[in-house]
């Protein structure tokens, strides 16, 4: 055996082979890094521009409303009436508009000392502001958006501020009112502003799509924030400050046109990307998406790291076999190569694991239609509306559904137990006809699973809020394969309780504060899971056909009925499965290893051990493996052969070939690679085989 070793010549060329190919894999690695990085600035890029050019027609939209409706007031003798019904008609131009104020200089109109009118869509009512406050007071925030427009003569975006009038979070565009006097000069009698309510402009920005992960915010040169998806970092402006203290990039806004870099986000507690521009008007528009999920899947990385560690390893395997001149037959250069593979095989494994642990971000391998902003869900909805057209039948009537997990217990294998809140929204015009218009399709078949209450209904503006709490035990096909490595997905149904109403239920997006899956929405803030970790929720399509009519020989529609689904995407601590299996299989590989050497001989004479000390302890090994063993499966229920499981029958045969070999050592002289230096071979490879044979099954199961 070892003379086939020893030409060093061609180990040489070995090393230098893998070498090369190992160099190429990690230039290869590296140069999709960069391709995938230069791809998501790219993206990020794209959609930032996609969201500046939006926002700046909203905001010349605004601009030119303001103006015209100056020029209006400015050129047109008007009364008081007639100016107010103006100001309410202007108002209702646009869903972000907040409301319209006309307002004058002293004497200006109707010779009045202060005279300004504010119509506010949310209270619906006619303000006077000159009864609130003087609104002519320069040097004061909450007159600067009438006192700068007078003395500069020009439109100008207001700072954010507290409206006094709409009594919350406002920005104004103002333009002046310049009429001629009696000198047929120009002079500014006044000024007309459109007053932006900040939160729904904060609601605007995040309905742009911003794809899975991203999210939208508007600041100042001056890095106040106009919007931001958390209204308290609004109310409170020390956040920012505090903020920015902490992360000096945010300084380049006040210079830059537009830019790109990369902070851990406060706000999402993830690494993130910030692409910004500047607007029409001066204020920076600020897109952030996760850094890994702007990137996309990392399962090609994946695969490039893998192959780097093989090439690697095996580069250093040929190195040590010309270190340790194993064809020397040196004992302790023997142990020395024996040891040093087995803990490159060891390194590799747990390279494995730690790649499917930590480094692959996106394993929910479904086919459902993912909702994670307002574009998506207008996609799918305008899609299922053009398949109804077609076969002659309504559109559905649509019912925004909002569920919020505040427990989660996994009861068994296939068995989960969650507690929470769901909502839903009716408009008045929908006829409400079920106690409860929901059901979760996958409840468990055992006792009373899914129990409701209804908690409040509530009429807002034009629709019924429902609200109830909930528990439910589900039932969910899980993939156990790949068990203790493996990701869960919870993907939680929610169906209307009857196909035949033409009904579906749709996510109340609006009800989630960001609707970022990293952010977890819908997930009590702290979940406790004893045996996971959560790691993003998301709402989806899917779909039940029940090929039947279910009886009713009048129904003409689909046999397929929309589900909406919740996801929760699980990540399982693996802390467990490694102490109550890993460790057992771990330390009875050691004992196996150890009993190898309890036999020993000298000069073909037995001096140490005997054949029935061997099979007692390898039935002892046996026994304790097999019961672990069926713990595990009562344990998984599963059909199919886990990762984990392959460990045990890995051990079987070790427990098997080892306790041939010694049995062949102990009764026979007739094998020389046995009887060399005490069954030394046997010993040496030992740990190499088995770590070798583990990292092969784990190549197979992952990759």
């Amino acid at each position: 055996m070892f003379s086939i070793l020893k030409s060093s010549q061609i180990y040489k060329i070995l090393i230098l082979l893998t070498a090369a190919v190992f160099t190429y894999s990690v230039f290869d690695f590296f140069q999709y890094q960069q391709s995938r990085t230069k791809y998501s600035e790219v993206l990020g890029k794209e959609k930032n521009q996609e969201v500046r050019l939006i926002l700046d027609e909203y905001i010349q939209g605004f601009e030119r409303i303001t103006k015209d409706l100056a020029q209006k007031v400015a050129s047109t003798t008007l009364t008081e009436e007639e100016l107010v019904s103006l100001i309410i008609e202007s108002s209702h131009v646009s869903e972000v508009g907040l409301g319209v104020t006309i307002a004058f200089e002293p004497y200006k109109f109707n010779d009045s000392l202060l005279f300004a009118r504010y119509f506010d869509k949310s209270q619906n009512k006619v303000i006077r502001l000159e009864e609130l406050y003087n609104y002519q007071e320069k040097g004061v925030s909450r007159s600067a958006w009438y006192t700068d427009v007078i003395s500069k003569k020009q439109g100008v975006w207001s700072a954010p501020y507290y409206a006094e009038g709409a009594k919350q979070l406002v920005a104004d565009y103002g333009a002046p009112i310049i009429k001629k006097n009696a000198n047929g000069n120009d002079e500014v009698i006044g000024m007309v502003s459109y007053t932006l309510s900040l939160e729904s402009l904060s609601k605007f920005v995040n309905k742009i799509s911003l794809g899975a992960s991203g999210f939208g915010y508007i600041a100042t040169r001056d890095l106040e924030l106009v919007t931001h998806p958390n209204l308290s970092y609004l109310i409170h402006p020390e956040l920012v400050k505090e903020a920015v203290k902490k992360e000096p990039k945010f300084e380049r806004f006040k210079t830059e046109e537009e830019g790109h870099f990369r902070i851990f986000s406060n706000y999402t507690f993830e690494e993130s990307d910030i692409y910004f521009s500047a607007l029409k008007n001066d204020w920076i528009i600020s897109v952030v998406f996760n850094s890994v999920d702007l990137m996309g899947p990392a399962h090609e990385l994946d695969n490039k790291i893998i192959g780097m560690s093989f090439w690697m390893s095996l580069m250093l395997l040929f190195v040590l076999t010309v270190v340790f001149k194993i064809h020397k037959r040196k004992t302790e250069n023997l142990w020395g190569f024996s040891i040093s593979v087995s803990a490159i095989l060891l390194f590799n494994v747990i390279l494995i694991w730690f790649v499917n642990i930590e480094m692959k971000s996106s394993r929910e391998d479904i086919n459902h239609f993912k909702i994670t902003n307002q574009t998506a869900l207008h996609n799918f909805l305008a899609s299922r509306n053009d398949e109804l057209k077609k076969i002659g039948y309504p559109k559905s009537i649509e019912i925004p559904t909002g569920i919020y997990i505040n427990n989660v217990t996994f009861k068994n294998a296939y068995e989960v137990a969650f507690g929470g809140k769901i909502w839903q929204k009716f408009n008045d015009s929908i006829e409400i006809l079920h106690d409860e218009n929901f059901v979760f399709p996958q409840k468990s078949s055992s006792g009373i699973s899914v129990r409701t209450s209804v908690v409040s209904k509530t009429h807002i503006d034009d629709y019924w809020l429902y609200r109830y709490n909930f528990t439910a035990t589900l039932k969910f096909d899980f993939d156990y394969t790949k068990y203790p490595l493996d990701f869960r997905l919870l993907n939680l149904e929610l169906m209307y309780p009857d196909i035949h109403d033409n009904r579906i239920l749709i996510p109340d997006l609006d009800g989630y504060r960001l609707l970022n899956p990293g952010n977890k929405p819908g997930i009590q803030s702290g979940i406790y899971i004893p045996e996971a970790n959560m790691n993003s929720s998301y709402y989806s399509f899917s779909e039940r056909d029940f090929n039947s009519n279910l009886g009713n020989i009048a129904y003409n529609g689909p046999t397929q009925a929309p589900v909406l689904v919740y996801n929760m995407l699980i990540k399982r601590k693996i802390i467990n499965p490694v102490i109550s299996n890993i460790l057992p299989i771990f330390v009875i590989a050691i004992l196996i290893f150890l009993l190898l050497f309890t036999i020993t001989k000298k000069d073909r004479e037995l001096r140490e051990g005997n054949a029935l000390s061997v099979i007692q302890a390898s039935g002892g090994f046996f026994f304790v493996l097999l019961l672990s063993h069926i713990q595990l499966r009562r344990s998984l229920l599963t059909p199919d052969l886990s990762y984990l499981e392959s460990f045990y029958f890995v051990m079987y045969g070790v427990i098997a070939f080892v306790s041939a070999g010694i049995l062949l050592y102990v009764k026979t002289d007739n094998y020389k690679w046995l009887e060399y230096k005490n069954n030394l071979m046997v010993k040496l490879l030992y740990w190499p085989i088995l770590l070798l044979v583990i990292y092969l099954i784990s190549i197979l199961m992952f990759y």
